[in-house]
């Protein structure tokens, strides 16, 4: 075993430095599990935890899942938190196509389905912002709502879309997205 963290992590059949066990998410605490999923034709790595409504965090280059791994214990307490390595990214596989925004977003909203998570709120932070935004449009009806963090949309629509409050976090994420992202 490693000590990791403020905990122990068990070791696998090959030596697992701590950086490869903060990468499998081991390092977020328990509760937490480090998958894999097939899904849209690629091989999608992902690290769930906590119970209750869902939130698919998306990273962003060069990052993987572990750049939300200081909230997501603390997201946890409410909700049922899913952090994913995009396709090509940390321990998801590297395809030669398909990594335009609405094929990222299939391969969320396939991992969604297949994780029996419905009506989601999606964050992306970077790239996974403009994965995040092909995903409320393609499937509004899965989206509960989503939040970007460190990108500008274009176009005046943006102005003037309703904000809405998770009272957990205290976070604005876009809602009325059938108003905003139709004009």
């Amino acid at each position: 075993m490693v000590f990791f963290g403020g905990g122990w992590v068990r070791r696998h059949a090959r030596p697992v430095t701590v950086k490869a066990a903060a990468r499998s998410g081991a390092g977020v605490g328990r509760g937490f599990v480090s998958d894999t999923a097939r899904v849209n034709r690629t091989t999608l790595h992902y690290v769930r935890g906590g119970t209750g409504p869902a939130v698919i965090l998306l990273d962003g280059f060069p990052e993987d899942w572990y750049a939300y791994h200081r909230v997501m214990r603390l997201l946890a307490k409410q909700l049922t938190v899913v952090a994913v390595d995009l396709r090509g990214i940390g321990g998801s596989a590297v395809t030669t196509a398909g990594y335009d925004a609405a094929n990222v977003a299939e391969d969320v909203h396939q991992l969604a389905e297949r994780l029996h998570l419905e009506h989601v709120y999606v964050v992306g932070h970077y790239i996974g912002d403009m994965v995040a935004y092909a995903f409320a449009r393609r499937y509004p009806e899965t989206s509960r709502g989503v939040m970007m963090l460190d990108i500008p949309l274009p176009g005046p629509w943006a102005v003037g879309c309703s904000l809405k409050l998770i009272p957990l976090l205290g976070i604005s994420i876009f809602s009325g997205r059938r108003t905003c992202l139709s004009n």
